[in-house]
């Protein structure tokens, strides 16, 4: 899987991103998802809650995205990753069957 990882006004964390690869490499495994976009960002506006995660992942034939804010990155991470999962659970794959016709 392709793991884009940003921080945006936001110093670099390599213990967050390796913390992010497990927890998407472990989501990948289970649901098919060949590619994510994680963006760590900071709203001043949220007192308190303004250390932002965004996941968006993309499975064969459709993408998802979550976000979610919180007091800490790796609290605004686990919410986010929850979500995530809980929109993978709830729709799942189709597939599409390629019929071949004789001539």
């Amino acid at each position: 899987m392709t793991i884009n990882i940003q921080f945006e006004r936001v110093p670099f964390n390599e213990v967050l991103t390796e913390y992010v690869i497990k927890k998407l490499n472990s989501l990948g495994d289970r649901y098919r998802v060949y590619k994510a976009q994680v963006l760590f960002k900071k709203d001043l506006a949220l007192a308190g809650k303004g250390k932002i995660c965004e996941i968006k992942v993309q499975l064969y034939g459709k993408g998802i995205v979550a976000s979610a804010s919180g007091s800490s990155y790796e609290k605004a991470l686990l919410e986010t990753t929850v979500n995530i999962e809980k929109q993978l659970k709830s729709k799942p794959l189709t597939h599409t069957r390629v019929l071949a016709i004789g001539a």
